[in-house]
């Protein structure tokens, strides 16, 4: 497929009203229906800026499919459900307005840090072992209820209720268990985070009642986090699995990400059970967040959690496939639909939302970015008849991360977060679902590493800089003490110098003449690098890939990376850059160490170069004399020389005698 210019690609895009766009098909290559997203001013603005930039590219755009069960072609698709499996939002109410919380900011957000394990690599908190590993992937929030880490009102404020029943832990790598089992109860890195936030204002009184929420200025916590590492190696696994069954089922996509199978095959069956599983996984991980927020929160204002009324408004799930009823042409029909970034919004009196939202509809929690509000929707019948029930999960980026840290800088994101936080910005809103209460995040516990831009000083920096500033206040109140050395110190070196060496007379009357130290050779400079080593890449990255997004860096010369030997369709998870300049290197490592490729946070580190050979001198051989150690140094004091060893006198042998016998037989 030949690249299109701008002109040609707005042919396939149609508007339908102010925030619904339709795609005609042929826009890409194998369309079998034809497609519909929804905008506002400001991000089609931005829709069509890409569109104009990327046109040169063949695109392959998201989406949010649904298959008919009943068709025997249908197929599913890991990556139409995305690699953090079940990644969702909670909402955890309390009692506690923002006069009562502002005291204690910084020691809450402290006291969150110290309960929540952060960052990638983190460890959970929550023991578990092998066997519970197991039980929690197929009875989900079951087992946190039967452990004693949740409520039971927070099973039914939940999708599913907290448990997917066709889990089935049996058809989950041993690799995918050994990298969740230590992550259960872990927040993690990327776009995830745990925040206090305020109610700024609520547009329906009688649906924010019924969630809990009764005045402006209320407290909330609002969790967002998925299945971590295990979720990740489940679609990873299944990508695998479905390559093969791709060829077998004569298959074809426009990108290796969306690799499929059929539904009723032995490779969609294997997937469903162990995405189900790794849904599984996510509620309970959300669930043990929920038990130490609690418990953090409770120590610091000395109360507790049932007392602060922190109860789970609803949890809401994306990057999940669900088999769902929904009505198509008229007619029902049993359909999986694929949730990659979407939320689920049913409208009232819906047989899936719990008893307590029957006449409100279901909760749709929208998560802010840093300095946005959050906003609590509820679902709609316009919704459910035009998109399956869905709508956003989330915030975006207007900005791709490269592009953000190219553009933007450290000081002028910090001043443009204490201007938000002095007064609230209103968030624009999609038309489907109707709005019931905004809230405004006003302390975090985690940052992102592209935002966390001021490193802390280490105490042992702060040591040295508090003795520097003790030692300039001393040097103010000893300046009358130093200003008398000063003058005899300016009057030594204000005398005439000899004639001989020099130097001044005082010196050289001081000290003997000693003969000028050979000047030190200078050290030629090391070597920069010009090569970067990425690691923890995905295993379906490739060069092309790897060179579209490091080339905005500079010119590359190489990209190795190399197959796996036992799958040759896949790569490994790493890869060497070699860059024309070194400044282009360390640029390259600088902004895209800790970013992520493929939803996988990447690790960029400097290879050093290869030492150059040291030149030798010929020396001759030398004599053993020489090599020899050199002698003692001579003591005055001599030792007198030790007598010598005596031997002890061995015992005389005893002599054999011949008996008689033996000699008469002779």
């Amino acid at each position: 497929m030949a690249p299109r210019t701008y002109d040609e690609e707005l042919k396939f895009l149609e508007k339908l009203d102010n925030h619904t766009w339709r795609i005609k098909k042929g826009f890409v290559s194998n369309m079998k229906v034809e497609g519909v997203f929804y905008v506002n001013n400001a991000l089609e603005k931005l829709m069509l800026q890409e569109l104009r930039t990327h046109c040169r590219f063949e695109g392959t755009g998201g989406f949010q499919p649904a298959f008919d069960m009943n068709d025997p072609t249908a197929i599913v698709s890991p990556g139409g459900v995305g690699f953090d499996i079940n990644c969702g939002v909670r909402l955890i109410r309390t009692n506690l307005s923002e006069k009562d919380v502002l005291p204690y900011k910084e020691e809450l957000a402290q006291t969150m840090f110290d309960h929540i394990p952060v960052g990638v690599g983190s460890k959970g908190v929550i023991p578990m072992s092998a066997r519970d590993l197991e039980e929690a992937l197929e009875m989900g929030m079951d087992w946190s209820l039967r452990e004693g880490y949740i409520w039971a009102e927070d099973k039914e404020h939940c999708e599913e209720y907290g448990r997917m029943l066709q889990a089935d832990s049996r058809v989950v790598s041993s690799r995918a268990k050994k990298r969740g089992l230590p992550q259960l109860g872990t927040l993690g890195a990327g776009n995830h985070y745990a925040e206090l936030q305020v109610v700024d204002e609520i547009f329906d009184t009688h649906s924010a009642r019924k969630m809990g929420i009764d005045f402006t200025g209320q407290v909330c916590v609002m969790i967002h986090c998925g299945s971590r590492g295990f979720g990740h190696q489940v679609a990873t696994d299944a990508l695998v699995a479905m390559e093969k069954a791709m060829k077998r089922d004569h298959i074809e996509v426009n990108d290796r990400q969306l690799a499929c199978a059929r539904i009723h095959s032995q490779e969609g069956q294997d997937y469903l059970k162990a995405m189900a599983a790794a849904a599984n996984f996510a509620w309970v991980n959300r669930s043990s967040m929920t038990f130490l927020t609690r418990q953090a929160i409770a120590k610091l204002f000395k109360s507790t959690p049932d007392d602060l009324d922190m109860h789970v408004i609803y949890d809401v799930s994306h990057n999940v496939a669900k088999i769902e009823e929904h009505i198509v042409d008229g007619r029902p029909k049993t359909l999986l639909v694929h949730r990659k970034g979407a939320t689920r919004a049913f409208p009232p009196h819906h047989p899936l939302i719990p008893v307590d939202y029957q006449l409100t509809g279901q909760p749709v929690l929208i998560g802010g970015t840093m300095g946005t509000c959050s906003y609590v929707l509820t679902g709609t019948h316009h919704g459910m008849e035009t998109t399956f029930g869905t709508t956003c999960h989330g915030a975006g980026r207007a900005l791709s991360r490269a592009k953000s840290r190219r553009n933007l800088d450290y000081g002028d994101v910090l001043d443009v977060l204490q201007i938000v936080q002095k007064r609230y910005r209103r968030c624009k809103y999609l038309p489907c679902c109707g709005h019931q209460q905004k809230m405004h995040s006003f302390t975090t516990n985690r940052r992102d590493k592209s935002s966390a831009m001021a490193k802390p000083i280490s105490p042992r920096k702060r040591r040295h800089s508090s003795d520097s500033s003790s030692s300039s206040d001393s040097s103010d109140s000893s300046s009358s003490s130093s200003s008398s050395s000063d003058s005899s110190r300016s009057s030594r070196s204000a005398s005439p110098p000899s004639k001989k060496t020099g130097k001044s007379t005082a010196n050289s009357s001081r000290r003997r003449s000693s003969p000028s130290p050979k000047p030190r050779r200078e050290r030629s400079a090391s070597p920069q690098s010009r090569k970067i080593h990425v690691n923890k890449l995905t295993r379906n990255i490739n060069k092309d890939h790897l060179n579209e997004i490091f080339s905005v860096y500079g010119k590359i010369k190489t990209v190795d990376i190399r197959r796996d030997p036992v799958h040759s369709h896949l790569y490994k998870g790493f890869a060497y850059i070699e860059y024309s300049e070194p400044a282009e290197a360390i640029k390259a490592k600088k902004f895209m160490d800790g970013g992520q490729i493929d939803g996988q946070e990447i690790i960029v580190s400097m290879v050093l170069p290869a030492p150059k050979p040291r030149s030798r001198r010929y020396s001759p051989p030398r004599s053993r004399i020489s090599r020899r150690s050199p002698p003692p140094p001579y003591r005055s004091r001599r030792r007198t020389p030790s007598p010598p060893r005596r031997r002890r006198p061995s015992p005389p042998k005893r002599r054999r005698r011949k008996s008689s016998s033996s000699s008469d037989s002779d």
